[in-house]
């Protein structure tokens, strides 16, 4: 590790509003920083990174033949859908068009946090999201939505007959040791989706690793190698800024001088993101309280922790 850029980026870091961070490479921690003492090991919403978490447990399921595929119509799990004053092309949306974020469906969440407020007050999360009318035809347009990764959610309960959080114990958190967390149910017992998990950075780490790892813990395969593979696989370009997006992960070429690694990330709001950059098998964590400049820790990564080693 080379220990000046180190130093430099610690020192910018210690007067930033970033709480955790911690680096695994090649399977031992090198970086575990943490902005006070007793922040080491402490929970914190994780936010949006609970949507990939939620494209895992998706995979699992399609896996062990509780979901028939992604292109498997959600009407399937919602039979309101198929009344007969339903428009059709909220009939044509699948769980692929979920997991890509292009179900077309209206869902003015960028920088309308009263919209999502309307969400989470309501009496019936899913039937608050299924309300809202369409405006594109499934699969035509990238809309960023935690209205349907708490969809998705909700197909997890319908399938596997146990909210997302009961099905991440068995399949995922046990395996795992991932003891210290919380995550937030809407009123019908579904897990949030979308934003509703707090757990430590160390946690969040032994997920990135499980990616990094290709699903594997040891000799025990917890997620198939094919569904990590197909959701790190870019779906649909969202911007030259944040890259590309696939099950609820982001892809993006992270660049500095002559050096170009291809970085797959779960980011929530605030500045919490899961890095896995394959080729220089890191896993990086940031734990951030930054909701003016959530994309933060990109810059971290590709000025300093892409060149540290």
């Amino acid at each position: 590790m080379n220990q000046a850029i180190f130093n430099e980026m610690i020192d910018r870091i210690s007067n930033e509003n970033i709480l955790n961070l911690v680096v695994i490479k090649d399977g031992e921690i090198v970086v575990d920083y943490n902005k006070q003492d007793d922040y080491k090991g402490k929970r914190f919403k994780i936010n949006s990174c609970t949507k990939s978490i939620i494209s895992t447990l998706i995979g699992i399921a399609i896996d062990n033949k509780l979901i028939e595929g992604v292109h498997q119509p959600i009407s399937d799990f919602f039979p309101e859908l198929r009344a007969n004053d339903i428009e059709k092309r909220k009939k044509d949306i699948t769980v692929y068009h979920l997991l890509t974020m292009t179900s077309g469906i209206s869902w003015p969440e960028f920088g309308n946090w009263e919209f999502i407020s309307g969400l989470v007050n309501s009496n019936d999360w899913v039937k608050f999201i299924l309300d809202m009318p369409m405006e594109h035809s499934p699969g035509n347009v990238f809309n960023y939505s935690s209205g349907g990764s708490h969809l998705l959610s909700a197909i997890i309960s319908r399938a596997t007959g146990m909210n997302a959080q009961k099905y991440a114990q068995k399949h995922i958190f046990e395996p795992l040791d991932i003891k210290n967390f919380i995550w937030m149910s809407d009123p019908q017992g579904n897990s949030n989706g979308g934003f509703g998990i707090e757990m430590s950075a160390y946690d969040m780490a032994k997920i990135g690793c499980l990616y990094m790892n290709k699903g594997k813990k040891g000799k025990d395969s917890l997620i198939p190698e094919y569904w990590i593979n197909e959701s790190l696989e870019p779906k649909i370009l969202v911007s030259r800024s944040l890259g590309h997006y696939g099950y609820q992960w982001w892809i993006k070429d992270l660049s500095f001088k002559e050096t170009t690694h291809t970085a797959y990330f779960a980011m929530g709001n605030g500045g919490q993101f899961i890095f896995v950059i394959p080729s220089v098998n890191m896993v990086a964590v940031f734990i951030s309280d930054n909701y003016d400049d959530s994309f933060r820790p990109i810059y971290y990564m590709k000025k300093y922790l892409l060149r540290m080693f």
